[in-house]
């Protein structure tokens, strides 16, 4: 008799509900207008792109965007279902604290990461907090809410 089959890890509503943690996924008009020609220069605004919810879990979870010909492959890839040109390979890792909260560290990217609104970029290489609702701005036009229990913070 052949061994039972391996059981796939779970996803979805099932994994967040384990890590308490995950995070909507986006395109947001105001940033992409605000961000300035040097970025935004031949690109549109991904109308009727609907946000998307991805569990965070595991230790770390790199937010970038795929290339398959450099080996690639982000955990939350924003070159998919709309590419955010602005945003690299290895843009951010969130990374899980002891305690169950998560933290960003900036890996240098071209373009810039901005939290909750900052006027300027997050300097090169930051490690930074997060808490529930914190957006987090990268590219062009994308932006990840981190939410705790699936909610957003009001």
């Amino acid at each position: 008799m052949p061994p039972p089959a391996p059981v796939a890890a779970p996803t979805g509503p099932a994994q967040e509900a384990r890590t308490g943690w995950s995070a909507l996924v986006g395109a947001d008009r105001d940033f992409f207008q605000s961000h300035g020609a040097d970025v935004t220069a031949g690109l549109a605004f991904p109308e009727g792109l609907q946000p998307r919810e991805v569990a965070l879990c595991g230790p770390e979870v790199v937010v970038g965007r795929r290339n398959a010909a450099r080996g690639y492959f982000p955990d939350i890839d924003l070159s998919s279902p709309v590419n955010d040109p602005a945003v690299s390979r290895r843009h951010v890792i969130l990374r899980q604290q002891p305690d169950g909260t998560w933290e960003l560290v900036d890996q240098h990217p071209v373009n810039g990461t901005w939290v909750n609104g900052a006027a300027a970029p997050l300097p090169a290489g930051s490690v930074i907090p997060l808490h529930d609702g914190d957006r987090v701005h990268l590219g062009a036009f994308s932006v990840l809410q981190v939410r705790r229990n699936g909610r957003a913070a009001s």
